[in-house]
């Protein structure tokens, strides 16, 4: 379900200085740089608070003077700003002008970066499974009957959690129980990440053509399960008459600028998979690291205005053609999730007009930038625009990078 986020909610500076910090413990210099936070309902849907950590940035923006704010990621790739001041209570805006050079551009890749820098400096691993939290009776049974606590420890543990909020009960008798010691928690949702394809037995058997045939469905089909699985999808894609669809596109918009501040990361496929939202270029990118750790070989091409990914290229080529009609592309295969293409390299030019007119017929728009005249801004276009059916089409193709 997509949520419709506030674009702005009420919040206060709260104490808690141990806030997510294990065992009660302190952090000055985290403190120094955070502060916590508890906003309002940031949905109509799930009408409850929050409390986060929230990012002190100083920008002096556009030469108006330096200023301290409030930056906080309420969801996933999700961010409000508030300037601060000297009071605790806030007003949060959600930040939406992504545009270069904007204050909300600007507040969130300080914002990443700081995190960035800190994790990397604790030499974190950020990337792991979701777990389920035991029942807190579970945790008790556990440290009482498997870990020997005495009547005594227990009844000091029981007297500590009482004393916390429900949604921390289970988090402190968690930390206590695994303390020292890796205990085993249920695995709601493995990490979102590259991994090798699960081949057929009889793979090695395989023609090339085929090997590609296989490489090429499978990719696309882990791209799409993401895809499908957060609901998210393309920036350049909407349907304008569908109210859903409309609100999905513009949290798309959202994820994909900030996916883009991520693009040397060595994980960035795994980003791409993991918020299952991307533009063309970025779900080529996923479907050539998933070829690749299968032991595939993909290349990513591009034709103006759109990208994609080549499995099994010939080697020793001119890396350029119009439409792989020529012998030596008989094998190869290609793969574009953007597009919900897989197929022969020699018939991928026919797919891509099939699907305009498809997209045509269902009023999808597509954000393109019109070539002529040069220097223009993208613009909701018609799938079945003749420039960019021209550039489709009748443009060569050629090699950007091998993964």
């Amino acid at each position: 379900m997509l949520i419709n986020y506030k674009p702005q909610v009420s919040g206060k500076v709260i104490d808690d200085p141990s806030f997510g910090l294990p065992n009660n413990e302190v952090d000055p210099v985290l403190n120094t740089h955070t502060r916590v936070v508890r906003l309002e309902a940031i949905d109509d849907q799930a009408n409850t608070q929050r409390d986060v950590r929230a990012m002190v940035i100083e920008l002096d923006h556009n030469n108006s003077g330096p200023k301290q704010y409030l930056v906080a990621e309420a969801d996933s790739g999700v961010f409000y700003q508030a300037e601060l001041g000297q009071g605790t209570d806030l007003d949060f805006h959600k930040i939406d002008a992504l545009t270069d050079k904007s204050l909300g551009l600007e507040l969130i890749l300080k914002h990443n970066q700081n995190i960035e820098d800190a994790l990397n400096a604790a030499k974190l691993n950020i990337n792991n499974d979701l777990v389920t939290l035991p029942p807190l009776e579970t945790i008790f049974t556990n440290l009482r009957e498997k870990y020997h606590y005495r009547a005594k420890q227990m009844a000091a543990l029981k007297e500590k959690v009482d004393k916390l909020p429900d949604e921390k009960k289970r988090e402190f008798g968690l930390g206590v129980w695994n303390k020292g010691d890796g205990r085993p928690v249920e695995v709601a949702a493995q990490e979102v990440k590259v991994t090798a394809l699960s081949k057929p037995a009889d793979f090695d058997q395989f023609l090339p053509v085929n090997k590609n045939r296989f490489y090429a469905q499978a990719a696309k089909k882990e791209v799409d399960k993401q895809l499908h699985a957060t609901g998210v999808g393309s920036a350049n894609q909407r349907v304008p008459t569908n109210p859903s669809d409309l609100t999905r596109q513009k949290v798309a918009r959202e994820v994909v600028i900030w996916e883009y501040d991520k693009i040397g990361a060595p994980n960035y496929a795994d980003i791409v998979l993991k918020t299952g939202a991307g533009n063309c270029d970025q779900m080529a990118r996923a479907a050539a690291e998933i070829i690749k750790e299968s032991g595939g070989d993909a290349s990513v091409w591009a034709m103006s205005g759109h990208v994609f990914t080549v499995v099994g290229a010939p080697t020793g080529l001119n890396a350029r053609t119009i439409d792989f009609s020529e012998p030596k592309w008989a094998n190869a295969w290609i793969v574009d999730p953007w597009a919900e293409i897989e197929c022969k390299a020699s018939e991928y030019v026919t797919r891509l007009k099939q699907k305009m007119d498809e997209w045509q017929r269902a009023g999808k728009e597509l954000l393109i930038i019109n070539p002529s005249p040069p220097g223009g801004a993208p613009q909701w276009t018609s799938p079945n625009e003749p420039f960019w059916l021209d550039m489709l089409v009748k443009e060569e193709k050629e090699w950007l990078y091998k993964v």
